[in-house]
């Protein structure tokens, strides 16, 4: 169970580029082809992304032809993978976004470490529960041992 878990919460712990393939402001996600420097080579390597990710201030949103720096997670139900911690690093046109990069990056970055923590503290709050559950069962068999040594005294 403990695999499970971190399965269902695993991502990629480096900073990753793309750039926006396509997306719809209305419905609030799309999608983002990773650079090919960084495994990206065919749409199965394209990247979900939701409006939630997306870090700039007021409304969220991503031009196509955009240049993004992100993390990635993978859902362990579905096994999709999703873009975290979005930032804009050049502009559709591919202009850098006015020295924003190295600020986006380290962005990008702290937001795959808190990830990577959540899982982590996820992981080990389910084991810890599935220990705890383990000790009472075996304290019930125990009562339930001695119960039964005692009807037949």
């Amino acid at each position: 169970e403990a695999s499970e878990a971190s399965e269902a919460s695993s991502s990629s712990t480096t900073t990753k580029t793309g750039t926006v393939k396509w997306y719809d402001s209305q419905k609030g996600f799309g999608f983002i082809a990773v650079d090919s420097s960084d495994g990206g080579d065919d749409n199965s390597s394209d990247v979900f992304v939701h409006h939630s990710e997306i870090r700039k201030d007021g409304f969220r949103s991503l031009e196509e032809g955009e240049g993004v720096a992100f993390a990635v997670e993978v859902d362990g139900g579905t096994g999709k993978r999703k873009a975290v911690g979005v930032v804009s690093v050049t502009t559709a046109g591919g202009d850098d976004a006015a020295g924003e990069e190295n600020s986006a990056e380290e962005e990008v970055e702290e937001e795959a470490d808190a990830v990577e923590a959540t899982a982590a503290s996820e992981t080990e709050e389910e084991a810890g529960e599935e220990a705890d559950a383990e000790a009472a069962a075996e304290a019930e068999a125990k009562a339930a041992a001695k119960a039964a040594e005692a009807e037949a005294k």
